[in-house]
């Protein structure tokens, strides 16, 4: 299968996570329209733009969890959705705006769970994964909740472990989406701190976000959608300080006023 970017760059022999002509429909309305990007090996991807643009979506569409109904989502040659979802898993970890529902299991043996990419079959942590749950908790500051049970933290920790989790199932990449958006402001500074740790270490991030301020000074690459669409993805100065497309300048007036 031949890739091509919109400038026909994309060449899916490289170690990019590479995007070709995705579109997603739900409930018979298209919802992301013939989407092609890559997101480089190493780097940290932005995706901005208002509600209902497809942000989410797009990274549902990248993480196996929602379909896409034309394109393909490739990566070292292989289409991400015809993996089995630990295959997929070893490649990437999601993480959700929220988890609503959770099985009441203590905070370390849920951390533990990101282990599972690393296993045949689902199974009960054992006592060296609940040590390697408790050594990610801690360098999070998060080991006081070890046993406390899941769905009895509040919705700032519980974000916490989840993404403590995904850092623990040692993927070659985070998605995160929007991972401030239910917090109170001392936790976002701590999640951001936690991000900005991450992208030193050189591990992919395609990270769903309102923190502009914090895109415009992180991300490698900045990406905005509108309407299901990309319209832009160049560098944080070109899409925040030099953008060429209207739409794309009318949000982030908007935004800063």
């Amino acid at each position: 299968m031949h890739l091509s970017t919109m400038d026909g760059s994309i060449d899916n022999s490289n170690d990019s996570l590479c995007l070709e002509e995705i579109s997603v429909e739900l409930n018979k309305r298209r919802i992301l329209c013939d989407i092609s990007c890559e997101f480089p090996t190493g780097e940290w991807t932005h995706i901005v733009g208002a509600n209902g643009a497809g942000k989410s979506t797009l990274l549902k569409a990248i993480a196996g969890i929602l379909p896409p109904c034309a394109g393909h989502v490739v990566y070292r040659g292989a289409d991400i959705w015809g993996l089995l979802p630990h295959e997929r898993a070893r490649i990437m970890a999601y993480v959700p705006q929220r988890i609503e529902a959770l099985p009441p299991i203590r905070a370390a043996s849920f951390v533990a769970q990101g282990l599972y990419a690393h296993r045949l079959a689902m199974q009960a942590p054992t006592t060296s994964d609940i040590d390697r749950a408790m050594s990610c908790m801690a360098s999070m500051k998060l080991e006081h909740l070890a046993n406390r049970s899941i769905d009895e933290v509040s919705g700032g920790e519980r974000q916490m472990l989840v993404l403590c989790s995904a850092i623990l199932q040692d993927a070659q990449m985070i998605l995160l989406d929007e991972p401030t958006s239910a917090l109170d402001p001392e936790m976002v500074g701590e999640v951001l701190s936690v991000m900005k740790a991450l992208a030193n270490t050189g591990l992919t991030m395609i990270v769903v976000t309102h923190e502009m301020q914090f895109a415009s000074e992180i991300s490698d690459r900045v990406i905005f959608m509108d309407g299901g669409y990309v319209i832009e993805n160049g560098t944080p100065d070109e899409v925040f300080n030099n953008s060429r497309n209207e739409r794309t300048r009318q949000f982030l007036e908007r935004y800063h006023s």
